[in-house]
């Protein structure tokens, strides 16, 4: 009985994808990138270039904070008052 219910599915799902007739798209001319007008990016972690437009607002990302060299003195007062001065 299994099989049959199986076998039954099967022919069903074979045979649906003859019923519809092909569709047909009109041709499309193909976008050809002109380098001028794009800027190649590449993801963190990736090796596949990206090509975005170029756009007047566009900017690069912020880059992290610097990196402040101190004692363990200085950490704990710090960490004590909180940090009262930020650059953000």
């Amino acid at each position: 009985m299994k099989s049959f219910v199986f076998a039954s599915i099967a022919g069903a799902l074979a045979l649906t994808g003859c019923a519809s007739a092909t569709r047909t798209s009109p041709e499309a001319p193909a976008k050809i990138l002109k380098p001028a007008d794009y800027d190649v990016v590449y993801v963190t972690g990736s090796n596949l270039p990206y090509y975005v437009p170029k756009s007047e607002t566009a900017a690069p990302l912020p880059l992290p904070s610097d990196v402040t060299v101190m004692s363990s003195d200085q950490f704990r007062d710090l960490v004590r008052r909180g940090q009262t001065t930020s650059r953000h």
